[in-house]
């Protein structure tokens, strides 16, 4: 994965991996990524963070630490969207169920059940509203 500027012809690259790797959103500040990433077999979420206060944009970062979100690596999850405030992190688990964590308490909440819907992709269509009062999330049909 690489990060370049519009202004610019700086490229710089921040993943290093032979997996796959889909889903990259930027933090509303722009200091964090967030992405899925399909590592040790499964998908997962990871963040990358500028290190250094000086450091103002990935392009021209010096040092960039990348963590997974999640430590239990056993359960897929894709699509990471920041809340419009980057206080939360919505995320698809399971392919079926929309799910959201909270960066500060390190706590997750269900949103959905996963009885509506089931994505062979590993993703579906939603999104934050402007105040990250309310998710609107696309329906698809679950064939049982």
């Amino acid at each position: 994965m690489f990060v370049t500027s519009t202004d610019h012809k700086i490229v710089k690259r921040i993943t290093n991996t032979p997996e796959a790797e889909a889903d990259v959103e930027f933090s509303p500040d722009g200091k964090t990524l967030a992405y899925s990433s399909e590592r040790e077999g499964i998908w997962n979420i990871y963040t990358a963070e500028l290190s250094h206060e000086a450091d103002i944009t990935f392009p021209y970062a010096t040092v960039i630490n990348e963590k997974p979100l999640f430590k239990n690596n056993k359960v897929d999850r894709r699509a990471p969207q920041f809340s419009p405030d980057g206080k939360e992190i919505a995320y698809i688990e399971n392919r079926e169920k929309l799910m959201v964590y909270n960066i500060e308490s390190g706590k997750t909440r269900q949103i959905t059940d996963g009885s509506q819907c089931y994505s062979t992709t590993g993703s579906f269509a939603y999104s934050w509203s402007p105040d990250g009062k309310w998710i609107l999330m696309s329906y698809c049909a679950r064939n049982h």
